[in-house]
């Protein structure tokens, strides 16, 4: 109630600059307190003063403790302690080091026979001497396989042991020749044949089922003898056909042994003699002919009864051209030997000799077809 007792102790206390509680918080907050005076920062006394000086003096304190531990003037300073272990374990590496390298420099001198370059080189050269005794040994054992080869050949040069070289190197021809035509190739010069005791005739060429002339056979007897002329070869093959029980006979003799002047090719009814060189792949072709002219006569035997006569014509043509052509390429030869200046000629009528031949032996081949056709249609 305004002006009552109550209003009034409120006012006295609490209403004016002089009331009671205005005069206690001046005393206390007021700008002369103690309390003011003491957070003024601009009395020394003051309390941000004396906490101003403290944080000064510890941050000194402490930057001079820092620094400190970098003066090299202080054996205990870290740095000092820095230098010093690394002083000590530069010593520590460097002894290492000489140690690694005196321990090295040993591994690699020659002077120290229980060194690895010693070692090795002890190896190595117990290795070469190994490879050179063995060099020694294998140029030895080549030399000496040299002679007995050397020796070999001069004894088949000299001895009819030659001879079975030679059938060896017409036999792989003929195999290859007939296994082309499908007929049966047959090595029997060491078996004995129709005739009691007699093994004449080395190789035979049996005519296949598909053949015009089916188990007809041709037999070739090789030579490589000095004492074996033409007559010779045609009283081989006389007994060599029916102690082989063929129709055909072809007799082949080495160039190197054949009569001065004798032609390459030659036929005597149902034989034919040929010179050959197991040595010259270009030779071959006289063994291709007579194989040729040889399966045409076994099937003109054959099929002399129902084939045509233009036919057997035909294949007669082409025998008497390819000895023809034969008997001229002979001539070639001869002149070649005896005439010089005149290569380039001579060489050029060899080769359109040889086409000559070669077109004669696909004629026959194309008339033997027809003979085949022939005998199937009956």
């Amino acid at each position: 109630k305004p002006g009552g007792n109550i209003d009034r102790m409120l006012r006295l206390h609490l209403a004016s600059d002089q009331s009671t509680l205005a005069s206690t918080l001046t005393q206390h907050v007021g700008q002369q307190s103690p309390l003011l005076q003491m957070l003024s920062p601009e009395l020394k006394t003051g309390l941000l003063s004396r906490v101003e000086d403290l944080v000064k003096k510890n941050l000194e304190e402490q930057r001079s403790t820092f620094l400190g531990e970098f003066d090299l003037n202080r054996d205990q300073s870290a740095l000092s302690r820095l230098v010093k272990q690394m002083k000590e374990g530069q010593g520590t590496l460097e002894t290492n080091f000489k140690e690694t390298i005196g321990k090295l420099a040993s591994e690699w001198s020659l002077d120290n026979e229980n060194s690895s370059v010693a070692r090795f080189k002890k190896d190595v050269a117990a290795s070469i001497d190994k490879l050179v005794e063995g060099q020694r040994v294998f140029q030895h054992e080549v030399l000496k396989e040299l002679s007995a080869i050397r020796e070999k050949r001069r004894v088949e040069a000299e001895t009819t042991r030659k001879g079975a070289t030679f059938e060896e190197a017409l036999g792989n021809v003929l195999r290859a020749e007939a296994e082309k035509a499908r007929e049966k190739f047959d090595a029997v010069g060491l078996q004995v044949g129709e005739i009691k005791n007699s093994k004449k005739g080395d190789f035979t060429v049996e005519f296949g089922p598909e053949s015009a002339a089916p188990g007809e056979r041709i037999v070739i007897e090789a030579k490589e003898d000095a004492d074996v002329g033409l007559r010779g070869a045609l009283e081989e093959l006389a007994v060599a056909r029916p102690n082989r029980k063929a129709q055909i006979g072809i007799f082949v003799m080495s160039s190197k042994v054949a009569p001065e002047g004798m032609a390459r090719f030659q036929r005597f009814g149902n034989d034919l003699v040929i010179v050959w060189n197991s040595e010259d792949p270009a030779s071959d072709l006289w063994l291709l002919a007579a194989l040729e002219v040889s399966r045409a006569l076994v099937v003109r035997r054959a099929r002399e009864a129902s084939a045509t006569s233009t036919s057997l014509a035909e294949i007669d043509t082409a025998i008497a051209q390819l000895e023809k052509d034969a008997t001229g390429l002979q001539n070639i030869a001869t002149y070649a030997n005896t005439v010089t200046g005149a290569a380039d000629k001579i060489r050029e009528e060899v080769e359109k000799l040889i086409k000559k031949v070669a077109k004669r032996i696909s004629e026959m081949r194309e008339g033997v077809d027809t003979l085949k056709g022939a005998g199937r249609a009956e």
